[in-house]
């Protein structure tokens, strides 16, 4: 709810949040969020998840596939949506620089 929350992406924005540069892992999420089937393909359903990305687009810093990893490792960002690999690898680097 974090992530797809305006008002509480918002209080976020300033510490930061990056989101995975991928339309396929993030407009499903987007569907299951509105409570639609993540695998839809109607225009309808689209629509809505864009609707829903559109307002919190302001509150995302930047959409990469890579740079969250070190960007959550070293503190520049508090909240990245990514792979949860990459989000376990960033934890291990943070735990060994001491963040």
């Amino acid at each position: 709810d974090t992530f797809f929350n305006p008002d509480s992406l918002a209080k976020l924005k300033d510490c930061g949040v990056y989101v995975l540069d991928s339309p396929s892992d993030i407009i499903p999420a987007a569907l299951k969020y509105l409570g639609l089937d993540p695998n839809s393909t109607s225009p309808d359903d689209i629509a809505k998840a864009e609707e829903a990305l559109l307002k919190i687009r302001p509150y995302i810093r930047k959409f990469h596939s890579s740079e969250y990893i070190n960007a959550l490792a070293n503190g520049d960002i508090c909240l990245a949506v990514g792979w949860s690999g990459d989000v376990f690898q960033a934890r291990n680097r943070a735990v060994e620089a001491k963040q």
